[in-house]
């Protein structure tokens, strides 16, 4: 039943079975507490922004663990409660990206997240994501995104389903040269905005 996977996954993190538990549980949690935070009486709107942000780039932390191993995965875009039934089908990889792309893009404009931890602040902040951290990691995948294991003419893995070829969830289905121009255009945004911010050597 599904506590004893719970109890597998959690006892064994590091197995297939641990990480996809993992994304699902991190997905839900994330949308919670971005769903739920407005409702807390004595937080600033900032804090409450900023840690939104926050959740975001961990969701899309945990969707990159996924993608890069499988490529497409389901889209979760709410907390789910206790359901008989739903449905959500693969996404592409295109879509995928896509989506992690959005959280990180919606992170990085929120003006309450600092581009990194002050000094000041490391006492309080330490650890914490930012927004150089997302704008680093959205990079990251677009590297993982334009590389021949997505963007090919042929997919990397003949061995999977024909269906997740063929629904092009396991590659772009293509070679995309344009892929590689959105990953320059991340990277040379991060460096202008580490030239004029500073934090990141």
């Amino acid at each position: 039943d599904w506590m004893d996977r719970y109890r597998y996954y959690n006892a064994y993190p590091g197995t297939a079975g641990g990480k996809v538990y993992g994304v699902w549980y991190t997905a839900r949690t994330c949308w919670q507490f971005i769903e739920n935070v407005d409702r807390v009486p004595d937080m600033s709107v900032e804090e409450k922004e900023r840690l939104k942000a926050e959740a975001k780039i961990i969701l899309a932390t945990r969707y990159f663990d996924m993608f890069r191993h499988m490529g497409g995965m389901p889209i979760v875009r709410r907390s789910y409660e206790v359901e008989p039934d739903y449905t959500n089908p693969r996404a592409t990889v295109e879509e995928t990206v896509n989506f992690m792309v959005e959280l990180l893009d919606e992170a990085a404009q929120t003006s309450s997240l600092p581009w990194r931890i002050a000094d000041a602040d490391i006492s309080t902040w330490a650890g914490r994501l930012t927004r150089g951290s997302a704008m680093a990691l959205k990079a990251k995948i677009l590297l993982f995104a334009a590389s021949p294991l997505f963007n090919n003419d042929e997919p990397f893995c003949t061995e999977e389903p024909q269906e997740a070829v063929q629904e092009e969830q396991v590659w772009y289905g293509s070679y995309k040269a344009s892929l590689w121009q959105d990953c320059l255009k991340a990277c040379e945004d991060f460096f202008a905005e580490n030239q004029k911010n500073g934090g990141y050597y």
